[in-house]
This record gives C-alpha cells, structure tokens and sequence, in this order.
C-alpha cells in the first residue's frame, strides 16, 4: 500500500519534536522534550519516550552532517532499551560512514512516514492533509487578511463607492470564493454521511487519492483570490480599512483569526499550544458530564477529509463574507446584512402557500 508522503524536510527540527510527541502521546506514551525543556540532559537524545517500563530515546535531524557524528556517539550510550535516529533528508557521506551502531534503529523520512501512519493512520492523514500546497495557500490568504486587520488599526479608513475596475475585481472574488466554498461544502456533507461505513484502510486510500487530486485542481481559484485580494487592496486601502473597522465585531473574523488552524510549518507550536489550552477546558466541561464521549476511530481516515474540508469550507465562507461587505460597503454604504433586510417591498423570496 502506497500513501504520499508528509513532507517532514519543511519543518524545523523542534517542531517535528512536538509533532511526534503528539502522534506518541496519543498511543499513551509519556513524551519528555529534553530539548525544549531540559537540553543540558539530552545526551545525544531529543526526546525520551515512555510507556509501561520500556523507553525509547530519540534524536532528530533535518539532513545529519558531520559535525553531528558526536551526537550518534552520544545516543548509543544511553541506556534506554531502544534508540532511535530519525532523519529527514540523506546524510552527507562522511556521516553515513558512522551509521554502522547496532542498538541504533535509524529512521529516514520514508520508514518514519510509514511508522506514524500505522500508528495512527487518522492523525497522520489529517497531518498530509494541512500540507498540501493547497493549505499552504489558504493559510497565505488567511496571513494577508490579518495584515490587512493590522494595518486597519488605528486607522478608520474612509468610505467611498468604489470604482469600476474595483467593483470586477470584487464580483471575480465573489465567483472564486462562492465556487470554492460550495466544493468544500459539498465534499464536507458527502463524507459527513460516508464516513461511519466500516474503515478499510486499502479501499479508503484510493479515496484519499482522488480527494488529493481534487486538492490540486483547486489551487489555481485559490491563488486567483490570493492575488485579487491584493490587487483590490492596493486600489483601496483606505476604504479597505474604513470595511474592517465596521466590520471587525461580525463573526467571520472570528473563523479567519482564530477557528482555521492548519499544522503547517512556523504555526506547530503555537497551534498545539493552544489546542492543549482548548482540551483542558473541554475536558472540565466534560467532567461534569454523566456520559462518556467514545473516543475517534484513529483507522476512519475519511474522518480526516471530512474536518479538513470542514475546516476549509467554514474558512472560504468568512472570506466570502467579507468579500460581501466589501461589495455592499462599496456599492450601498452598509455591510452585507444590512443590504438583504431591505428588500424592495415586492419582493418576497419564499411565498406562503394558504391554500
């Protein structure tokens, strides 16, 4: 069975320590992080992994070189029952030439790939998901939006009825958004009601690979977003501003700033930290609870797909609210809600049936 690969080399080394904790944690391993919290007692060691009376000490590299034979040395020595030498990329030749211990399992990012899927196929697909090129523009979108509520602050901007080459750029945002968010909406309610069929690992990586595929055929509505939102701020900063600043209670901020989160690289740790926060809230809540909630079926990987497309969906519909605002502001002078409340009198969308 062949699965795509994490791409592991986009990380930095700590925070491929905190993921692995994550996949090892949630087997019921104890994870110590010697190198965030304790670094004089790594001893060739990053992470120390316990469960049961077995222990496992584990050291990471992006691409092992030679100044780092003292490290290989330094493991070997230790005395936990296993050590592991995981590494991402192919080490330089005079590193390999020391890769000759045998209480050393080596681990290059293929066998590791494989080992956390088997461990934990939901986690691991959910993990292959967020990085997709596809994600990693979203997130880009999701950047931009919050620079542009950066440089909204202090700022009140100043209304305008825009013009007419921003009033297209704005009706091509509206048509890429709408149709992106309906894809996901669609995909979302699809496995919605597939997902609790039996998990068979075999038949629902072919699946995967086709929602894969998918993925790529959105990226070009993705960077078309991505550039018109930029091109109609350029034209419109000001009135950009003067949006945000009468917008920025309205909820789709809320999912833009704070609900769409994807473990993608420089966003790990702060991600898990604050996930960490939201667990032990849910947790106290759930205490005082009478019944037990099960816990997910880490083999349903259509799972993953369903909470990314979720996640997606619910991301793409904010943008498209603002995406709104910006039009009604610019044609109406009132956001988006404000505009559909008044209707002409003669126009009634849904008809009563008396009869």
């Amino acid at each position: 069975m062949k699965i795509q690969q994490v791409p592991w080399e986009n990380f930095s080394e700590e925070e491929i320590h905190l993921l692995l904790s994550e996949f090892l944690e949630d087997e019921g391993h104890k994870v110590y992080n010697l190198h965030k919290i304790q670094r004089s007692e790594e001893r060739g060691s990053d992470l120390i992994v316990e469960k049961n009376s077995s222990k496992i000490a584990i050291a990471v590299k992006l691409r092992p070189e030679n100044k780092d034979r003292a490290q290989l040395l330094d493991l070997s020595r230790r005395g936990e029952q296993e050590k592991w030498y995981i590494y991402i990329k192919d080490p330089t030749p005079r590193f390999r030439e020391d890769m000759t211990f045998e209480n050393i399992k080596f681990l290059p990012k293929k066998e590791l790939n494989e080992y956390l899927f088997n461990l934990n196929p939901y986690r691991y697909i959910s993990l292959l998901l967020d990085n997709q090129a596809l994600s990693y523009l979203l997130m880009k979108i999701r950047r931009r939006l919050i620079e542009f509520n950066i440089e909204a602050e202090g700022n009140k901007g100043s209304p305008a009825c825009v013009d007419k080459d921003s009033l297209n750029i704005l009706w091509r945002l509206k048509d890429d958004t709408v149709a992106f968010n309906k894809i996901f909406g669609f995909i979302q309610t699809m496995f919605e009601h597939i997902e609790d069929k039996e998990p068979k690992i075999e038949d629902d990586i072919i699946t995967l690979e086709g929602f894969l595929r998918g993925m790529q055929s959105m990226i070009e509505y993705c960077q078309n977003i991505f550039e018109f939102l930029n091109e109609f701020y350029d034209k419109n900063k000001n009135f950009t501003h003067h949006v945000i600043q009468e917008t920025k209670i309205r909820s789709h901020w809320l999912v833009i700033f704070g609900r769409f989160k994807l473990y993608i690289p420089a966003h790990v740790e702060k991600i898990i930290e604050e996930s960490k926060k939201e667990e032990e809230k849910l947790n106290a809540m759930l205490n005082d609870l009478p019944a037990e909630i099960s816990p997910y079926d880490k083999n349903n990987i259509l799972h993953a797909i369903t909470v990314y497309s979720r996640e997606v969906f619910a991301f793409m519909y904010s943008v498209e609210a603002f995406i709104d605002d910006l039009f009604s502001y610019g044609t109406f002078g009132k956001h988006s809600a404000h505009v559909l409340k008044e209707e002409p009198e003669d126009f009634i969308p849904f008809m009563n049936d008396e009869n």
